[in-house]
């Protein structure tokens, strides 16, 4: 254990548990949508979600790593106020030549990629909101990776809180009288709504603090440092990230035109439920664990805090796959409806794919923290190139099935392979406990698959299994672990009323 895990689970706690009102607001969303618009408007919110995300990515160009890692090494510098500037102004000029470079070929090519992505034009509309809300999310970056550098956690966690109750009031109402159309407007006041939250934020806690404005900002100096290293994260970017939109791109392509938008629809509960997890878990504990990789001083800190996050999400995961599980069709027929009940046979296997990509995005994070990016960079062009050969052919032969192993070999494999190197290049070992409570939460899952699929009542058996491996999975905690989750258990029990102080 490191010095700073109970840090890293306090933060992870507090931005984890604003991940949770997300979560539920998302479940609310979804359940609405599923009723409102069916299995073709739910794809067609589900890509208009991931066009506007996936574009923003590419735009920033992975630069967004480099202003958290320029202003986290250098926040407590004597001279932090003049460095914190100089790293702004180079990330707003660079990402501001890359934003206007991309709206034009966006726009160019605007009719190809709504046929592509939506397989039709009558959603162009859908299209046009995913290109005006680019420079909303390009703006968000700013106050976002400020909070990051500095790890306020707490910030965030505020923020992601009253952007998600914000978004909550005005979404539901414009997708139950508006149908599809509200649903698509919608995203477009969503990133509106954060870019605002968090801008208010940043100005109260870092814009005022450090005398930072947008004058101050261009009147700084450019360090040739800073550049430099912006520049290289962005040569990341700039072919990994374009090819990670191809990748995406092309695999929801293979789907859309192979069996139709309403099977991107159809599939959408198991892909939300996933991505509603990760989205909670993955970013709560990378946030704070990028930032500490990125002040790590040598191999044995780095091995440690990756133990120690790798730690913390099997954890996390082990409620997801033994309740998830057993659960998935109520699951699916409450926040979804009956309609999308035949996914449910592709969630215990997508699923296990969830655990190795929530650990390879653990390992991942020492990557371009400690300027390991070329082999970074590297080892995503295998990934995606092998995401793209599996959706080619899987889903070409198997329908949804093929769908599914996208999502399950690309993770398992470069699990491994981050694994191998980073054991080889920065010493990771990985502790006993660790691999016991790994491999108890690989076990249990498979103890819940073949019970499913070998015996006629098992899945009223899975019932009464998921919630004793759940059980026994207290014993993995360590002495100091249990009493972690105890006392937190009894402030939260305080907090809303049911326990005395």
């Amino acid at each position: 254990m490191s010095k700073d895990f109970k840090s890293l689970v306090k933060n992870t706690s507090i931005l984890g548990g604003a991940r949770v009102v997300e979560f539920i607001a998302g479940l609310v969303k979804v359940k609405l949508g599923a009723v409102m618009l069916g299995t073709v408007g739910i794809g067609v919110f589900s890509q208009l979600n991931f066009l506007s995300q996936k574009l923003s990515n590419f735009t920033m160009l992975s630069t967004g790593e480099a202003l958290v890692k320029q202003v986290a090494e250098n926040a407590d510098n004597d001279e932090s106020r003049q460095l914190i500037l100089s790293a702004l102004k180079s990330y707003i000029l660079l990402v501001s030549f890359f934003m206007l470079a991309s709206l034009v070929v966006l726009f160019i090519l605007s009719e190809k990629i709504t046929l592509y992505v939506f397989g039709d034009l009558q959603y162009f509309h859908a299209f046009l909101i995913a290109l005006v809300s680019l420079p909303l999310l390009i703006l968000n970056s700013i106050p976002y990776a400020l909070m990051r550098a500095f790890k306020d956690l707490k910030a965030i966690a505020k923020a992601r809180v009253l952007i998600v109750v914000i978004n909550l009031v005005h979404s539901l109402p414009l997708i139950y009288f508006f149908y599809l159309e509200g649903a698509v407007a919608s995203v477009f006041f969503s990133h509106l709504i954060g870019l605002l939250i968090n801008y208010l934020l940043a100005k109260k806690l870092y814009f005022q603090k450090y005398n930072i404005s947008l004058v101050n900002v261009f009147k700084a100096q450019l360090i040739p440092k800073f550049v430099k290293e912006l520049v290289k994260f962005s040569g990341f970017g700039l072919s990994i990230g374009l090819y990670v939109i191809v990748s995406e791109f092309v695999c929801r392509g293979i789907v859309v035109t192979s069996l139709g938008i309403e099977a991107i629809g159809l599939y959408s509960p198991v892909v939300m439920w996933s991505t509603l997890f990760t989205g909670f878990l993955v970013p709560a504990l990378t946030t704070y664990l990028y930032s500490s990789l990125c002040q790590a001083k040598n191999n044995s800190e780095i091995s440690l805090l990756l133990n120690d996050g790798l730690r913390l999400a099997t954890f996390g995961l082990i409620p997801l796959l033994f309740l998830a599980i057993p659960f998935r069709d109520l699951i699916i027929a409450v926040f979804y409806s009956s309609d999308f009940l035949e996914v449910g046979k592709y969630l215990p296997f997508h699923f296990l794919g969830v655990v190795f990509h929530v650990w390879f995005s653990v390992l991942g994070k020492s990557m371009t923290s400690t300027g390991r990016i070329g082999h970074h960079g590297f080892f995503r062009f295998l990934f995606l190139s092998l995401d793209i050969g599996v959706t080619y052919y899987c889903v070409l032969e198997w329908g949804l099935y093929g769908w599914m192993l996208k999502h399950i070999v690309s993770p398992v494999i470069f699990y491994n392979v981050y694994l191998i190197y980073c054991k080889r290049n920065m010493s990771l070992k990985l502790s006993v406990n660790n691999v016991s409570l790994m491999f108890y939460l690989l076990l249990g899952s498979g103890v819940l698959i073949c019970v499913d699929a070998f015996f006629d009542l098992g899945a009223m058996a899975n019932y009464f299994i998921g919630p004793v491996l759940l059980f026994f999975s207290w014993h993995f905690l360590r002495g100091f672990e249990k009493q972690l989750l105890i006392t937190k258990s009894k402030r939260i029990l305080q907090r809303i009323g049911l326990s005395k102080k």
